[in-house]
């Protein structure tokens, strides 16, 4: 049994805002800490969420607009 699931365009608008959103908690995060440790990995996280959101809404433009 196969389940059809397709990624549509509001379901990567709605990803990319999560990252978006992500991506300000984690650089609030990293001015917060005096941590290394958590320094580094609240940067690391914030690399990867902004290269999410930038990719959800390449996806967009590509596949969903004419």
């Amino acid at each position: 049994m196969q389940f059809p699931f397709r990624v549509g365009k509001s379901h990567l608008k709605v990803f990319s805002a999560v990252c978006s959103n992500f991506v300000v908690v984690w650089i609030i995060g990293a001015f917060a800490t005096r941590e290394l440790f958590v320094l580094t990995s609240n940067i690391l996280a914030v690399i990867l969420m902004w290269y999410a959101a930038a990719w959800a809404e390449k996806e967009v433009e590509r596949n969903y607009e004419s």
